[in-house]
């Protein structure tokens, strides 16, 4: 079994959650939200192929995106040191086991996107989040990206169940191809692929955040809570001291793997500033604080 799935967060309790419900039910999303939220469901449906938006439309709905903020969310412990309620009208990029800590500290605030970064957390979302708390009409629903890891042993039944219309499989991942019929992937193709889907430096699950937000339109990215420092396999949430310790436990694999991130962050800061989009860090902690630096409290105005 994946270890990281043996060692995933415990759910919250029913009690947390009933607080969580009802301190979300007040948050109130903006009209000018509102409508990028609904431009970002358009634009990822034009991915999946069975879209009837166009390509000038395509175009049109990125440059009104544009005009506008993203911010990718890590887990990281920094998280704590930002009030996310004042996020709640930005467009956000939440990913994995976000909703542990949302919950745990009673905080108001939904991301518009959830993502996962591999089969593990995909899963963990599904099975778990999804009937325990996402699917929940009163907590605002989220747009749901899974990684396609998640589909080479995900159980069919489990996928056919879920009638979320906001859910999205990412079937090719370097070329950002979408879907929402399992009916549609080839899962073989995947197996005999799976580098090419889940090559290192995009598997790692901030980068695939980076890469919707890049194929939404927005040209400034915000990274907040993406902590690559000596605590780096720490959350922003509580958890169980044997799994801590369990994530401690740092290979040369796991060394060359973090290395292997850090090369892929350079590449793509330098990919993305070709592209005129811009990156930024909240972090000065981190490993990755060659990117440009932002002062969190300027994204409350």
């Amino acid at each position: 079994m994946n270890q990281q799935f043996k060692n995933k967060p415990p759910l919250p309790s029913k009690r947390n959650v009933n607080i969580f419900k009802k301190n979300i039910s007040n948050v109130i999303k903006n009209e000018e939200y509102i409508k990028i939220n609904n431009n970002i469901k358009k634009i990822l449906s034009y991915y999946t192929g069975n879209s009837n938006i166009s390509k000038e439309e395509l175009r049109l709905l990125k440059a009104e995106n544009s005009k506008h903020k993203c911010i990718v969310m890590g887990n990281g412990p920094s998280l704590n040191n930002i009030n996310l309620e004042l996020l709640n009208n930005h467009i956000t990029i939440g990913c994995n086991s976000l909703y542990v800590g949302l919950i745990e500290k009673r905080i108001k605030f939904t991301p518009t996107i959830l993502c996962s970064g591999n089969f593990s957390t995909g899963k963990f979302i599904m099975e778990d989040y999804y009937t325990y708390i996402i699917n929940d009409k009163e907590i605002l629903e989220p747009i749901i990206v899974l990684h396609p890891s998640l589909l080479l042993t995900f159980d069919r039944k489990i996928i056919y169940d879920k009638n979320y219309k906001n859910l999205f499989y990412i079937s090719n991942i370097t070329r950002f191809k979408l879907t929402q019929n399992v009916d549609d992937i080839n899962f073989e193709l995947i197996k005999k692929n799976i580098k090419n889907y889940c090559s290192l430096y995009k598997n790692v699950v901030a980068m695939i955040s980076l890469s919707i937000a890049e194929r939404l339109g927005f040209k400034q990215i915000y990274m907040i809570g993406v902590d690559y420092n000596k605590n780096r396999l720490d959350h922003y949430y509580t958890e169980n001291e044997d799994i801590k310790k369990s994530r401690y436990s740092i290979d040369d694999k796991e060394i060359n793997a973090i290395k292997s991130h850090m090369e892929g962050f350079k590449k793509r800061y330098e990919e993305l500033k070709e592209k005129n989009i811009n990156l930024y860090l909240e972090n000065k902690d981190s490993s990755i604080n060659f990117l440009p630096y932002f002062d969190i409290s300027k994204l409350y105005i």
